[in-house]
């Protein structure tokens, strides 16, 4: 079976849906990570010698937020995100394909009327005397005198 070629913007389609689910992976793992430090960071002990634990209430100054980061919400909070990408780009992306399936159907059907259509029109002009009778009314009329 021969493989079919792609249109550059069905390339670029698949690209862009390449590029989006990467991304929103990327935030899915790296939420991951950052639970798991969470864990860690809270397991080893509460001590000034924890580099985890140093790390999480480091971060937060960084930022100057009025709260400490737990790295264990936050985390949960990336996934979140990178899920809910993740389903928004693969329901966009399955959406425009069904369109482009059913455009590409609709397309066939016309071409399949039109030449039926033509068929019909090519077998009268080449027959003296042949009436379609599927084509109009007055055809009929003319079948039954």
């Amino acid at each position: 079976m021969a493989k079919k070629k792609r249109t550059k913007s069905q390339v670029a389609s698949i690209v862009w849906e390449s590029i989006w689910l990467s991304l929103f992976g990327i935030f899915s793992v790296t939420g991951v990570v950052m639970g798991i430090l969470g864990v860690c960071a809270h397991n080893i002990g509460w001590n000034s010698r924890n580099p985890l634990y140093s790390a999480e209430t480091n971060m937060t100054n960084l930022f100057n937020w009025g709260f400490r980061i737990d790295w264990r919400i936050f985390g949960a909070v990336l996934i979140f995100i990178g899920m809910l990408g993740i389903m928004a780009t693969l329901f966009y992306f399955a959406q425009k394909y069904d369109k482009a399936k059913i455009k590409a159907a609709r397309r066939e059907e016309r071409l399949k009327a039109i030449l039926a259509e033509e068929s019909n029109l090519s077998v009268e002009a080449a027959v003296p005397g042949f009436i379609n009778p599927q084509s109009d009314a007055a055809a009929k009329d003319k079948l039954n005198k």
